[in-house]
């Protein structure tokens, strides 16, 4: 990583150029003591300039004069439904990245970065995907009672299959309802339990809006087209697929639109665990419900955030009044949906065939792009992310351009403080707590020290195992 890389962008103000290619810069025609001349001042320049439309009119048409000849000239890959100006330093990044996990084991590695190349390595291995199937996640579908529309008889409540989806790694904290644990918004000192509506398996835009559109036709035949992949007669999943679409209609109908989420304060109404109402439909008890998908302890006066009161309660009657096997059914298409991408051939043409209608992509990744992803390189899931990008900071980092930021972010603070002390129109008190802000201000750049500490990183992986020869059983061991 180099600084230019970094710091391009403020140099637009410094260089005019018009050549048609880089080449034909010529060094004199810009020798100047107040412009930038060195290589990469110009090819910033020249990166500037191919952007342009000199021919549009930037009074009448800004967007199409500072980017016209980016949109025009730039190509969209046909497995992105978009790009962007830093798609350049991603496909960099991926280059490293796949250099380090195809990498022999040097001196200087630790144990865990051959962890991680041997996920990387089962998540290449697309002949055993294919030999082992969907087989993984039906033996742990039949171990918790079976996926109805399969042919199971289950037996449990929606929230105990929840759970049970759960402790084998599904992540089921957003299906019905959202439940996490994050920074409180009113005392970023403590975390704190947020209990909200759910993220839905296709945006709540689409799935309220009830004139036919191709993404809603899309997503059920993806939810049919699942259960089917997964064992389901056809025409039993045509039929109890559409109940199923139609319950997660409800919810999101259920549900508040963005816009009506956009005032904190609303969002944040406090209660304790041991007040939560225990109304028909949702848990028959509240404390056991979070602390078996959370894992931990809670007191009876833990507090909670409802961010969506209305829909808390809303819910409720949704589930009383749902038929047990369209819960279940529900809940089991969410699990199944979330590793599709994981399984064989078969299963990620069947999330393909959703994704070009959704996404607009044409066709899937690299493998090599998908698995470095799926390890933890590009990603903020959980599993071996941290490790990875361990890996990286100690093969491919400049430890020279790091400094060289933190010295620009030292200066800018520097400079900050000046002004503040040579404020006249600001009280002595009101300084005193500018600056008391100025210097709890924490410096995030490059990456934290921790990645480069190898006690840290082995106690963060404790007990940590993995499924050779079977990506998908070490991924949902890894989300457990």
């Amino acid at each position: 990583m180099t600084v230019p890389s970094v710091v391009w962008f403020l140099l637009v103000t410094l260089i005019s150029a018009s050549p048609l290619s880089f080449k034909h810069l010529k060094h004199d025609t810009y020798v100047s003591s107040t412009l930038c001349t060195s290589v990469e001042c110009l090819e910033a320049a020249y990166k500037i300039k191919s952007s342009l439309n000199m021919s549009a009119d930037p009074c009448e048409n800004f967007y199409q004069f500072a980017c016209g000849g980016y949109v025009a000239n730039t190509r969209i890959p046909s497995d992105k439904s978009k790009i962007g100006e830093m798609r350049g330093i991603a496909d960099e990044l991926h280059a490293d990245t796949e250099a380090i996990l195809e990498s022999s084991a040097g001196d200087d590695d630790w144990e865990l970065d051959e962890m991680v190349r041997q996920h990387y390595r089962d998540c290449m291995d697309q002949e055993r995907r294919d030999e082992l199937g969907n087989q993984p996640v039906v033996e742990i579908f039949q171990a918790i009672g079976g996926w109805p529309v399969t042919g199971g008889d289950n037996p449990n409540e929606w929230h105990q299959i929840q759970k049970s989806l759960s402790d084998h790694g599904f992540g089921m904290r957003s299906t019905i309802l959202s439940v996490s644990v994050a920074v409180d918004k009113k005392d970023n000192t403590k975390r704190i339990v947020y209990i909200d509506q759910p993220s839905f398996g296709l945006s709540r835009e689409f799935l309220v809006d009830e004139k036919d559109n191709p993404e809603r036709e899309a997503y059920l035949k993806y939810m049919v087209d699942t259960a089917v992949y997964f064992g389901a007669d056809q025409g039993d999943a045509e039929k109890d697929m559409s109940e199923v679409f139609n319950f997660e209609k409800q919810l999101a109908q259920a549900s508040a639109p963005r816009e009506a989420r956009r005032d904190a304060e609303k969002l944040y109404n406090l209660a304790f665990l041991d007040q939560l109402q225990r109304l028909e439909g949702h848990p028959t008890e509240w404390k056991g419900y979070l602390q078996g998908l959370f894992g931990v302890q809670l007191e009876e006066k833990e507090k909670i955030v409802l961010k969506n009161p209305e829909y808390f309660e809303e819910v409720a009657n949704l589930l009383a009044q749902a038929d047990k096997a369209v819960l279940q059914d529900y809940l089991f298409f969410r699990a199944a949906s979330q590793v599709m991408d994981s399984l064989d051939s078969r299963a990620r043409d069947v999330k393909l065939e959703f994704k070009k209608v959704t996404r607009g992509v044409k066709q899937e990744e690299p493998i090599s792009k998908r698995c470095a992803k799926a390890v933890g390189f590009q990603t903020y899931q959980d599993g071996l992310r941290h490790i990875a990008n361990s890996m990286y900071v100690r093969n491919k980092f400049s430890e020279e351009a790091r400094n060289q930021v933190l010295g620009i972010v030292t200066r800018v603070r520097q400079s900050f403080r000046n002004i503040l002390n040579d404020l006249d129109w600001m009280d002595d008190g009101t300084k005193a707590t500018a600056h008391k802000k100025l210097d709890m201000m924490l410096e995030s750049v490059a990456y934290p020290e921790q990645l480069l500490d190898k006690d840290i990183m082995e106690k963060l992986h404790e007990g940590m195992e993995m499924g050779e020869g079977n990506f998908l059983s070490s991924k949902l061991r890894m989300n457990k």
